[in-house]
């Protein structure tokens, strides 16, 4: 099985950790997200994007009513749309899942700061 990690760092120095696990035929069995900061907890679900689709994203989701913003499978497809893009670029935000209202925040899409640094690269 292989794994692929990659970090990625925000203006406000915040850091993103993608942990991503392949099965042998190269097809990924699971992605895992932690947000680092003042605290650090574990994300339900990301996806790193580009500006535009960040824009088109926060525009479907601020037409949604509070019945949607409280939708597990409103949210997960919004995160969705966000992966099927599989931007590559430097320049971008992470968006971000949050299913269980806890003290880390509320339940809802959030989004990082601009990313400012990607290790490793994308190729």
């Amino acid at each position: 099985m292989k794994q692929e990690i990659r970090k990625f760092t925000t203006e406000s120095g915040h850091i993103y950790i993608q942990k991503k696990r392949f099965n042998e035929k190269g097809e990924l069995e699971s992605e895992t997200w932690i947000k680092k900061g003042k605290s650090s907890f574990l994300i339900n679900d990301a996806a790193f994007v580009s500006a535009k689709t960040y824009c088109r994203l926060q525009g479907i989701y601020s037409n949604y009513t509070e019945k949607e913003k409280s939708n597990d499978s409103k949210l997960m497809n919004l995160i969705n749309i966000g992966k099927i893009e599989n931007y590559r670029g430097k320049e971008g935000k992470i968006i971000y899942l949050i299913l269980k209202e806890e003290e880390k925040g509320k339940k809802g899409i959030w989004q990082s700061g601009p990313v400012i640094k990607i290790e490793p690269p994308f190729e």
